[in-house]
């Protein structure tokens, strides 16, 4: 359970750790990581992402969703995410990891979402480290309106 007056962690074994500080939330909630597979946000990571031509992106085969309850973060959360086997074995082919993150731009009558790339902070054999800032949390993704944001390890040519 995140608390307003401490800083925080939660850790899953198959898929990294976010860890926040104090004052992050404003009120309890709890914080999940969960893999996902998601057509709707493949189809728009394909479109808003060069996934063709030798120096497109190739995504992971499953994405990551950040779930923070009904709560959206005040401050930046630092992630930690295990490599899928499939981007370990690209990036030990010579291939440059990165990260995306999607954003949904929009009003009431229609949202787009689109991936950006995020900074990586900490690259190792088995994990990647960025920060995820509070707006790349939406609840419109999701029937429960919790704030979550999704995220997809990608690879590409070393430029």
């Amino acid at each position: 359970m995140a608390s307003p007056r401490q800083p925080g962690e939660v850790e899953l074994v198959k898929y990294g750790k976010v860890s926040w500080p104090i004052s992050t939330f404003s009120s309890p909630t709890e914080v999940h990581i969960q893999s996902y597979s998601s057509k709707e946000s493949e189809e728009g990571f394909d479109s808003t992402v060069i996934t063709e031509g030798p120096f497109g992106f190739q995504r992971a085969e499953k994405g990551f969703r950040i779930i923070t309850g009904k709560i959206i973060p005040s401050e930046p959360l630092q992630v930690t995410l295990f490599l899928p086997p499939e981007i370990e074995n690209q990036i030990q082919s010579g291939k440059q990891l990165y990260v995306f993150v999607e954003f949904l731009n929009g009003s009431d009558l229609e949202v787009h979402d689109s991936f950006m790339g995020v900074d990586i902070q900490k690259l190792t054999k088995e994990s990647v480290l960025f920060r995820l800032d509070p707006e790349a949390f939406s609840y419109e993704r999701n029937v429960d309106s919790f704030y979550e944001a999704m995220i997809y390890l990608a690879t590409a040519q070393k430029k």
